[in-house]
C-alpha cells in the first residue's frame, strides 16, 4: 500500500520548504514588493492578518506535503539517487501544471486578478513544487 511506503520525513521537509521559499520569495526586496504593488496592499494590510494566515499556513503546508508524497510515490520515484531526483522534478512540473498552474488561473479569470498577479504567485508554486520534487525524490525511500 503507498501510506506504507512513504517516508513521512518528507511532510515536515515539505513545510519548512514552504515556509523557506515563500519567506524568500515574497521578501520586498525579491518578489514581495511587486506582489504587494500588484495586489494594491501595502505592507500594513498584509501584516494585519499575518499571523493568522502563517497559522493557517502550516497545516495546509503539512497536507500538500502528504498528498504531493502520495503521488510521487505512485509514480514510482526510484529511490535517492539522481534518477528520483528527476522523477520528482518531472512530478512538481506534472502537479504544477495540471493543478496549481490552471487552478490559479480559472480563479485569476473570475477574480478578475492582473496577468501580473497571477504570473508572480504562479512562478512561487513553480519553484516550491520543484524544490519539493526534487527533495522528496532523493528522500523518498530515506
Amino acid at each position: 500500500m503507498i501510506l506504507d511506503q512513504i517516508n513521512y520525513w518528507t511532510i515536515p521537509a515539505g513545510m519548512v520548504l514552504s515556509m523557506l521559499i515563500g519567506m524568500i520569495y515574497y521578501n520586498p526586496r525579491v518578489m514581495g514588493g511587486v506582489w504587494m504593488r500588484a495586489m494594491e496592499k501595502s505592507g500594513i494590510a498584509l501584516r494585519a492578518n499575518g499571523n493568522a494566515a502563517i497559522a493557517l499556513t502550516l497545516p495546509l503546508s503539512a497536507m500538500n506535503s502528504f498528498f504531493f508524497a502520495i503521488i510521487l510515490q505512485w509514480v514510482g520515484a526510484p529511490g535517492p539517487n539522481e534518477t528520483g531526483m528527476i522523477t520528482g522534478l518531472w512530478v512538481g512540473v506534472i502537479i504544477w501544471l495540471g493543478f496549481s498552474f490552471t487552478n490559479l488561473a480559472i480563479n485569476s479569470l473570475f477574480s478578475a486578478t492582473t496577468i501580473k498577479l497571477f504570473m508572480i504567485n504562479t512562478l512561487h508554486f513553480l519553484i516550491l513544487y520543484l524544490a519539493m520534487g526534487a527533495t522528496f525524490g532523493m528522500m523518498q525511500w530515506g
